[in-house]
């Protein structure tokens, strides 16, 4: 019975940590910062706008080649 509750807690431990730690990942974040902060409005403008960037020299390069 010790070792179950022992492996639960670790069970949970380790999803409460690899949920933290992959949100921030998904994020493009530093893996410590915190998950429930959201996003100021330059980072939304810099991610979309590198975004646009990114289709721009694509179409840019499909009509050069």
């Amino acid at each position: 019975m010790k070792a179950i509750k022992r492996n639960l807690l670790i069970l949970l431990i380790g999803a409460l940590l690899g949920a933290w730690l992959g949100s921030n990942w998904i994020r493009d974040r530093d893996l410590l910062a915190n998950p429930f902060k959201e996003d100021t409005v330059m980072d939304k403008l810099r991610h979309s706008g590198s975004g646009l960037l990114d289709s721009g020299k694509d179409a840019l390069h499909k009509l050069t080649n």
